[in-house]
């Protein structure tokens, strides 16, 4: 939210407690957790978790009500997620923590906050920097039940093979601009290379048919799926022995115990990025509204189904 489509925010609850989030049938509460506000300078930064019949609808549509003094802080920080959502860093303090349930803290994280991610804030790496997540059943990624990894990267420079995950012997990394995954010395290398200094998605989705790389929502190769299993602990920024440091931005963070599929990931890339065009915004419904329009906000999506959360 931003004064580009929200002039409210003087009528705002403090912290916007009063804000609440309703499908489109007006009835139905959504879950949402407000990652940042700033009635000052008049922006906000709101997770929705999105009905699943939404899909289904000719014009997806879910409304936000604000505005009652009586109001109590409504958010479901952890609801936000579905139950194979096991980590998610938001960056938005200065101690990285897990968003989830399940509370999958960081054994270490020496990453910088910055402002400026893709989403809110950002963690910065410098090529010493990393952050590492301790070996747990919680965070097992296994291609029995399938598994995700994601997040938001920005580089400003050509990298020297800068690790962005490592696990187990599968490692993301950036070669010069280009992606390039590699299992065991396997490796594949992305036809499509990142842009410096924009805010690019990055996934790794792993099954029984193999571990495939997405940039920006869309598959671009993959390899088999020769590790049945990942177990041990996790680095992100660097390789797990402090070698091959990233140097750029990285955000939203997230591993999943399930293999998301590629429209899921499109709807993310495409949803969440910050020159996201699928949401637009309805008239304010208040009694004071010069217009008198309904206020609701409306997923517009082109061969794309609505499908997790909407940032807003």
């Amino acid at each position: 939210l931003h004064t580009g489509n929200f002039g409210f925010f003087a009528d705002l609850g403090e912290g916007g407690k009063d804000i609440r989030f309703v499908a489109g049938d007006d009835k139905t509460p959504l879950k949402f957790a407000i990652e940042k506000i700033d009635a000052v300078n008049e922006m906000a930064i709101v997770w929705v978790k999105l009905p699943k019949d939404i899909a289904g609808s000719d014009q997806p549509t879910i409304w936000m009500y604000y505005g009652n003094t009586k109001a109590v802080d409504g958010q479901d920080a952890a609801g936000i997620f579905d139950v194979a959502q096991s980590v998610a860093y938001h960056f938005d303090a200065d101690a990285v923590k897990d968003a989830t349930a399940y509370a999958n803290q960081p054994a270490s994280a020496s990453s910088t906050r910055i402002e400026g991610g893709a989403i809110g804030d950002a963690a910065s790496f410098n090529g010493g920097q990393s952050i590492r997540i301790a070996a747990s059943p919680a965070v097992q990624m296994a291609v029995e039940f399938g598994w995700t990894v994601s997040a938001w990267v920005k580089i400003d420079q050509a990298q020297s093979d800068g690790v962005v995950f490592e696990r187990d012997g599968l490692v993301l990394s950036v070669r010069g601009q280009t992606p390039v995954l590699d299992v065991n010395r396997k490796e594949f290398a992305s036809p499509v290379d990142l842009n410096l200094a924009t805010w690019q998605h990055l996934a790794i989705t792993g099954n029984k048919d193999g571990f495939t790389l997405y940039v920006d929502g869309k598959p671009v190769g993959a390899l088999p799926a020769s590790v049945p299993a990942m177990m041990g602990d996790i680095a992100i920024g660097s390789a797990l022995n402090g070698s091959r440091g990233f140097v750029g931005g990285i955000d939203e963070f997230g591993i999943a115990k399930v293999a998301r599929d590629a429209n899921a990931l499109r709807f993310a890339a495409l949803m969440q990025g910050q020159n996201s065009t699928l949401l637009t915004y309805g008239e304010d419904s208040t009694p004071d509204s010069e217009e008198g329009g309904e206020s609701y906000l409306m997923s517009t999506l082109d061969n794309v189904t609505v499908d997790g959360w909407v940032i807003i």
